[in-house]
């Protein structure tokens, strides 16, 4: 973190050190969303437009639905140093490959009853979105800055008998039709037991 010669946050530049990569990462959105992504954009460009707002201001507002996704992926360029265009492809590609985004759009679905389910909900959110982070540092450190969508392949190589577990188990809460906390649960934990595994040679 940086701080000022007092000790204290140096948040101005925090600020305009993240600036530039978050703006390029949520404009370019459209080439780094699965389809599911892009649609979910699109439509909310649309109601924003509907209602009025005019076309640049619209797609900018709803690229902000990503915002979380878009700092990760800057504080992992910056942890890595490298650029955010590499670290975003492998990023939104691990969220279709290994079904996170279906998890995510279910916890945010979850029904909520009171102030504790909230939190639980913004729990598991918070859980996959940081398994997701964990995912792609690792897609990274076997690829330095050339990964890409097809380097995932060398993550799930390195165990294929955990992520085909993982797979089966999401796969049958698809099938199921509905889920609940405690199926979903399940699942957040899974993937960040995965998350956190060691690629073998890892350190």
């Amino acid at each position: 973190l940086m701080r000022t010669n007092e000790g204290k946050l140096d948040t101005n530049n925090m600020v305009a050190a993240i600036r530039k990569p978050l703006k390029a990462v949520l404009t370019n959105l459209e080439d780094y969303l699965p389809g599911s992504g892009k649609k979910r954009l699109r439509q909310l460009t649309r109601q924003h437009v509907t209602m009025g707002v005019p076309d640049a201001l619209a797609a900018c507002v709803s690229s902000l639905t990503f915002i979380n996704d878009a700092l990760e992926i800057v504080r992992i360029a910056e942890l890595r140093r490298c650029d955010t265009d590499t670290i975003a492809r492998v990023y939104f590609a691990l969220g279709k490959r290994l079904q996170l985004d279906w998890v995510r759009s279910q916890v945010d679905q979850l029904k909520v009853d009171g102030r504790w389910q909230s939190r639980a909900r913004g729990t598991l959110r918070d859980n996959i979105i940081r398994a997701q982070r964990e995912f792609t540092m690792r897609v990274h450190s076997l690829n330095r800055c050339q990964a890409s969508a097809e380097s995932i392949d060398d993550l799930v190589n390195a165990d294929p008998d955990a992520f085909m577990r993982t797979g089966q188990l999401i796969d049958q809460m698809r099938e199921r039709g509905s889920v609940d906390f405690a199926t979903l649960t399940v699942a957040v934990d899974e993937l960040t037991q995965l998350s956190q595994a060691k690629n073998p040679g890892d350190t």
